[in-house]
């Protein structure tokens, strides 16, 4: 019987991960361009840090931390945090989209003093978001009260679970833009970053609007 409905939790976390993985968000954004920037090991630790919140988190539900996340006040806070990471970490791709070129790709992420590193920026992609904090308080609860019948490792299934969901899915994005970047030429590839920034502070407009929203 536990072993059948451990088998569930897995499989189940998994399917609805995936769903929630392959939605665009800023966590995709940013794995994007990490990736096209400095290959599928950066994509890659941007889903780390991704992963690191995530882990925290389900062991803070598991705690009996799901009623805080719930409140709309915290939602509005979070969702206006993240609107001026998003805003600023748009600018930058917008200012580089300027000068940046494929031969600089292996240093400019060195070079760059204000820019996050890929964990970090994965993690502030991550609780910059008031949605995914939205998912957690309702559906991620339900998962972890579920799995919590299990113990530790019915909790530990359900994040191994959800969190492949994640590594498949921006696993994925990582190699497509690192491979992509090859037939971009120096042209395209500002014009790529130009287009993310846009869509980033496009992002930061909607986090915004939503911060008035939880709000009123």
């Amino acid at each position: 019987m536990n072993s059948i409905g451990l088998t569930g939790i897995v499989a189940t976390a998994f399917v609805v991960g995936l769903s929630g993985a392959m939605s665009p968000g800023p966590l995709t954004l940013v794995t994007m361009v990490r990736a096209a920037r400095n290959g599928v090991k950066a994509g890659m630790k941007v889903c780390l840090g991704h992963g690191l919140v995530e882990a925290l988190l389900v062991l803070a539900l598991g705690l009996g931390a799901g009623a805080v996340l719930a409140r709309s006040s915290l939602a509005g806070t979070v969702a206006l945090i993240g609107a001026v990471v998003l805003g600023v970490m748009g600018f930058f791709l917008i200012r580089d989209a300027r000068t940046a070129s494929l031969d600089e790709m292996t240093t400019l992420m060195g070079e760059e003093r204000n820019e996050l590193g890929p964990v970090v920026a994965g993690i502030v992609a991550t609780v910059g978001n008031p949605y995914w904090i939205m998912w957690w308080a309702t559906v991620g609860v339900s998962y972890v009260i579920l799995a919590s019948r299990f113990g530790s490792l019915g909790l530990a299934l359900f994040f191994g679970g959800h969190y492949l969901a994640d590594v498949v899915t921006l696993g994925i994005v990582s190699v497509v833009m690192a491979q992509g970047r090859r037939w971009l030429s120096g042209e395209w590839y500002r014009r790529l970053l130009l287009i993310f920034g846009v869509f980033l502070w496009g992002m930061a407009a909607y986090f915004l609007y939503s911060a008035w929203q939880f709000w009123h």
